[in-house]
């Protein structure tokens, strides 16, 4: 039985340091932006990335790429 994957949703997550706690540890968040297509290839996504850290105040520390699919027998 053949399983394939059919995108129906992806998100950008930037991690972003907004200070560091009493112990020097960094504090982190999560900045979550929806509605990404699917289809979009994956430095593109990256770019629009860089474009939003351009606009922050605060320091990114990681990009993730989230895709969601529903799967389904072939």
């Amino acid at each position: 039985m053949a399983v394939i994957g059919i995108p129906v949703d992806a998100s950008l997550r930037l991690v972003v340091q907004v200070g560091t706690d009493q112990a020097g540890n960094p504090v982190l968040r999560n900045r979550t932006y929806n509605r990404v297509k699917p289809e979009a290839a994956n430095d593109e996504v990256f770019q629009v990335a860089q474009a939003l850290a351009g606009l922050m105040a605060d320091q990114v520390v990681e990009v993730r790429r989230q895709d969601q699919r529903t799967l389904a027998e072939a």
